[in-house]
């Protein structure tokens, strides 16, 4: 799905401020009018992305990035490190920060900036300097030592309001039906409307979410050859307010009658035990969102009418959501959400 708001304010900013590459430019252009990107401009993406040369790189690679980056969202950052886990050393930091439009309020992200900028200078010194160099340096005091012993995954919890460290990714938990949380066999969202869906699922206990969620949706387009879909999980108050995780919202695009894979944006959230957890879908992501892109069309781009979506969630619909946590395997109920 081609994050609209993006493409297009950078695009408007490199014409303006710098020079642009002249496949890159004419590729653009092309795609503006119809805010759609085209297989060839997709492919020049691809082809300086490092999606496909994972395997190669050999040196060993730390990678920092932010659970709030709505530009490189915290999936490839999770990608990224499993690929180049297999073939060099690597390590994954997170912490509460990243490219958006949103500020950021508080002392908390400058205190984990630079945690960061330590740890990514610990890093270079290990790696970079003679092995006299770094001797030299830890008999004078200018290295600490627990820095350049970075873990292979540190990720920023806001609940301890520290940086917490794990051997590997966390595991998803087994994954709660959508059957279990609503009162309705299937669900219709069209194009056009501001309509969504949700399921809501209560844990007996406090749950700590950290990784990235995955949906299996029995679904089928409707009125088109394919409708933008959206997603996002919401932290539902006993008092009913629901907060947007990390103000993330995925998007994928349902082609055809069948079962599909969906990743929603990865998160790192503590879940009290008396609240809920809710997951909202809809055609339209201005509807899930609060802290709004500077772009009247939103972050994605919507569907057009008469597109729309039909969710399958009958009991044998193998319809379910799978979220990762601390705790592994977690109980829960589910109930009948809004929409």
């Amino acid at each position: 799905m081609l994050k609209w708001a993006w493409f297009y304010g950078l695009y408007l900013s490199g014409v303006e401020s710098g020079t642009l590459d002249e496949e890159f430019l004419t590729l653009s252009e092309n795609a503006i009018p119809d805010r759609d990107a085209g297989e060839e401009l997709r492919e020049f993406w691809r082809s300086r992305s490092p999606v496909d040369q994972l395997g190669a790189i050999d040196v060993p690679t730390l990678l920092v990035s932010g659970w709030d980056d709505r530009l490189f969202s915290p999936n490839e950052a999770f990608a990224n490190y499993r690929g180049l886990a297999d073939s060099t050393e690597a390590r994954l930091l997170m912490y509460n920060y990243g490219h958006d439009y949103a500020e950021f309020e508080g002392d908390g992200p400058e205190f984990q900036t630079e945690y960061a900028d330590r740890s990514a200078l610990a890093w270079m010194d290990a790696h970079l300097k003679s092995e006299s160099e770094n001797e030299s340096e830890g008999e004078s005091g200018g290295e600490d030592e627990n820095e350049a012993d970075i873990a292979p995954v540190t990720f920023y919890r806001a609940e301890s309001e520290e940086f917490e460290e794990y051997e590997s990714l966390p595991e998803s938990a087994d994954a709660l039906s959508l059957t279990t949380a609503t009162e309705t066999g299937a669900s219709r969202l069209q194009a056009g409307s501001e309509e969504s869906v949700s399921f809501e699922f209560d844990f007996e206990e406090a749950v700590d979410l950290v990784g990235v969620p995955r949906l299996w949706l029995s679904a089928a387009p409707t009125g088109g050859e394919g409708t933008a879909l959206f997603g996002g999980l919401e932290d539902v108050s006993p008092d009913g307010e629901a907060t947007l995780i990390k103000e993330q919202v995925a998007a994928t695009r349902v082609e055809r009658e069948g079962l599909v894979a969906f990743d929603l944006i990865g998160v790192e959230h503590h879940l009290p035990a008396d609240h809920a957890l809710r997951l909202t879908l809809a055609v339209v992501d201005d509807g899930l969102v609060e802290e709004s892109v500077p772009f009247e069309d939103g972050l994605y781009v919507d569907s057009d009418a008469p597109a729309g979506v039909v969710l399958k969630h009958s009991e044998g619909q193998p319809s379910v959501l799978a979220v990762p946590t601390l705790e592994g395997a977690i109980e829960a109920t589910g109930r009948p959400g809004k929409g």
